[in-house]
């Protein structure tokens, strides 16, 4: 293991321990403290191998601020209830706290009331998908997040402006 991979190793050791011993939870046993080590070099090996042989330092970052930010999954992570390889793979949004998940659809949820017209139809998205158009009622908006597929949509912009979709 080069020493980059060791620092990265020993920096993920660090944010599970700060995080978990930080947390309101009940302290790990010495056993399972001792093992945090372990779990470090672990989640670093999976990283290391799903990048091709490289450390992409951008996923790194973000895999450190989610487990200093979030002790619940650090605790998860610890405790073996997640393990290093399933970790190695999550998304930020996998990673968010059900608090921050929350936060996160209601924020998609006012966006998308925001790009609602006047007589309830959404813009069409790029890339010659189109969006449902709903008649206005939250219900249907909120069924359209559930399914999660506004992801990356952006409304299409031509020279009249915007793009609805008829029906």
């Amino acid at each position: 293991m080069t020493d980059a991979r060791r620092k990265s190793a020993i920096a993920i050791s660090n944010a599970i321990e700060s995080s978990v011993c930080t947390s309101a939870e009940p302290p790990l046993p010495p056993a399972r403290r001792s093992s945090i080590s372990g779990i470090g070099s672990a989640v670093e090996e999976a990283l290391f191998d799903m990048n091709n042989g490289h450390i992409n330092r951008p996923v790194l970052r973000e895999k450190l601020l989610n487990l200093k930010h979030n002790p619940t999954l650090a605790r998860r992570l610890a405790d073996g209830e997640i393990s290093p390889v399933e970790f190695a793979r999550m998304s930020n949004e996998d990673m968010a706290s059900a608090q921050r998940r929350e936060e996160i659809r209601e924020i998609k949820r006012e966006n998308l009331m925001q790009h609602v017209t006047a007589d309830g139809r959404l813009p069409v998205a790029q890339g010659g998908r189109r969006r449902e158009s709903f008649p206005g009622d939250i219900s249907a908006l909120e069924a359209m997040l559930a399914r999660d597929n506004m992801d990356g949509d952006r409304v299409r912009d031509d020279e009249d402006g915007l793009e609805y979709e008829d029906h």
